[in-house]
Order: C-alpha cells, then sequence, then structure tokens
C-alpha cells in the first residue's frame, strides 16, 4: 500500500506481510532493505530481530520519486522556454 511507501521514504524499517497466495505487487518489492514475511511466526520473528538490532531503518530514500524541481522534460514537452520558470 502507499502507507507502507510512505514508511519506506521516512526512514523506517518497513515490514510487509504477503502470504503467497497473491501475487506480490507490492511496489517496494524487490528493494533489499524491506522486508517481507509470509506468516504470523515470520513477522514476529522480523519484528524481534528488528528491536534487538535496533534497526534504524535505511537512510532516506530521496530517489525513490524522481522530482525534477525545473520540470525541464516537462517544459521541453511542452515546448516552454527553459529560462523563464513561471511562463
Amino acid at each position: 500500500t502507499s502507507g507502507a511507501v510512505d514508511g519506506y521514504c521516512a526512514g523506517n524499517p518497513v515490514i510487509i506481510l504477503n502470504d503467497g497466495s497473491v501475487l506480490n505487487q507490492s511496489p517496494l518489492r524487490g528493494l533489499k532493505d524491506v522486508h517481507f514475511t509470509s506468516d504470523v511466526q515470520g513477522l514476529a520473528d522480523l519484528i524481534n530481530q528488528l528491536c534487538i538490532v535496533g534497526s534504524q531503518g535505511h537512510a532516506k530514500n530521496n530517489d525513490y520519486f524522481y522530482t525534477d524541481l525545473g520540470l525541464i522534460r516537462w517544459r521541453k514537452l511542452l515546448k516552454l522556454r527553459n529560462d523563464n520558470l513561471n511562463t
């Protein structure tokens, strides 16, 4: 869900419970610092592990969403001049 992405972008440890009966469509799948488990025991183990290790999650990931403050690509697409950002 988007809540998991919010937690991830804030630098919090994220655990996602996926029982394996459906395709994992998490936007965080494949990220090494996101924990996935398929059962309650795995969830409990991960919670305990994160508490014992004192995990602070990961560094805030500002690259998850690509944001271009100058909107250069939009300006190019709309054929707007880059030197006048108020156009």
